[in-house]
C-alpha cells in the first residue's frame, strides 16, 4: 500500500456498517446521542448495532438517525450524521470506539504494520525512531498508546524511511487488516502506516493480576485511569477520550499527503 494513500480512506457504500465516533452527548428526552461519519456501509434506524473496541463490545440498538435537525430512516456511507443508542451512556463511550455491523469487526491490540515515517524537512522528526519506541497511535478517531517493535536486524529507523513493524497498543481497538493510522509524537504527526496482520498470540496483554485481557481493560481499570492520569492532566484529558469520562476532543491528525512521498514495504 502507498503511503499517500493513509491520508484518504474512501466510504465504502457496499461494506458492512462502519462508523468512526467522533462525540456523545445526552439529547434531553432523547437520551444519549452519538455523532461521526459513517466510513462503510448503510445503518437503518431500528438495526442493531455493535459498539467494539476501548473497553469492549457491546450490543445496543439504533432508534434513530439524524442529520441537520432531520430525522432518517437510514443513512449512508460518506455522510456525517448522529445516531441514538439505547443501553449505553455517555461514560462507557469513546473516541475511537467504532459503532459497526454487529459481528463484522473485532477488537485488537496487536498487529504486523507497514508505516512510513515523515521525512525531517515535511514536519518530521529530526532523530531517529529506536525500537521499543512507544509513540500515539490515531486510529479511527482516537489516540491510544503503544509500542513500535522493529524488523530483526533494524536498530532504527531515520525520518523518510517505510518499514514493516509489530505495533502493540495499550487497549484494543476495532481493527481490520488495511485500517489506517497516523504515528504522532510530541503533539504532532510524524508518520502513517496501514495495519497488515493481526497478530493474535500477543493480542491479549495481561492485566496486572494476571488475568488474560481479551476486550481492553476491565472497568475498575478504566475508573481508576479516569481518577487519576486524566484528573491529574487536563492536557491528557482532552487528548484521551478514554471511557469514564466521556469523549475528549482528540487531536486532528489531517497531515497533508503530499508529504508522504516514498511506498511502503508493503508495495
Amino acid at each position: 500500500m502507498a503511503a499517500t494513500e493513509t491520508a484518504e480512506q474512501p466510504a465504502d457504500a457496499n461494506g458492512p456498517f462502519l462508523f468512526a465516533l467522533e462525540d456523545a452527548f445526552n439529547v434531553p428526552e432523547r437520551g444519549v446521542a452519538v455523532t461521526g461519519t459513517i466510513d462503510r456501509g448503510t445503518v437503518t434506524t431500528g438495526s442493531g448495532i455493535e459498539l467494539v473496541g476501548v473497553g469492549g463490545t457491546r450490543t445496543v440498538t439504533c432508534v434513530g438517525i439524524e442529520q441537520r435537525n432531520k430525522a432518517l430512516e437510514q443513512a449512508r456511507a460518506g455522510e456525517a450524521v448522529g445516531l441514538l443508542p439505547t443501553g449505553v451512556t455517555t461514560d462507557q463511550l469513546a473516541r475511537g470506539q467504532v459503532p459497526a455491523a454487529p459481528g463484522s469487526i473485532k477488537a485488537h491490540a496487536a498487529f504486523e504494520a507497514d508505516v512510513e515515517l515523515l521525512a525531517t524537512e515535511a514536519g518530521g522528526l529530526k532523530d531517529p525512531v529506536a525500537g521499543g519506541s512507544r509513540p500515539r497511535f490515531h486510529v479511527h478517531t482516537g489516540e491510544f498508546g503503544g509500542t513500535l517493535e522493529l524488523p530483526a536486524g533494524t536498530d532504527a529507523l531515520k525520518p523518510g524511511d517505510t518499514a514493516r513493524v509489530t505495533v502493540t497498543l495499550e487497549v484494543a481497538v476495532a481493527v481490520e487488516e488495511e485500517t489506517r493510522f497516523w504515528l504522532r509524537q510530541g503533539g504532532r504527526t510524524v508518520g502513517a502506516g496501514a495495519f497488515t496482520r493481526i497478530v493474535e498470540q500477543h493480542a491479549h496483554p495481561r492485566s496486572a493480576s494476571g488475568r488474560t485481557r481479551r476486550d481492553g481493560p476491565t472497568e475498575n481499570e478504566i475508573q481508576t485511569h479516569a481518577r487519576t492520569t486524566c484528573r491529574r492532566d487536563p492536557a491528557h484529558r482532552n487528548l484521551c477520550g478514554g471511557p469514564g469520562h466521556g469523549p475528549g476532543r482528540g487531536p486532528d491528525p489531517d497531515p497533508d499527503p503530499r508529504r508522504f512521498t516514498r511506498r511502503s514495504a508493503a508495495s
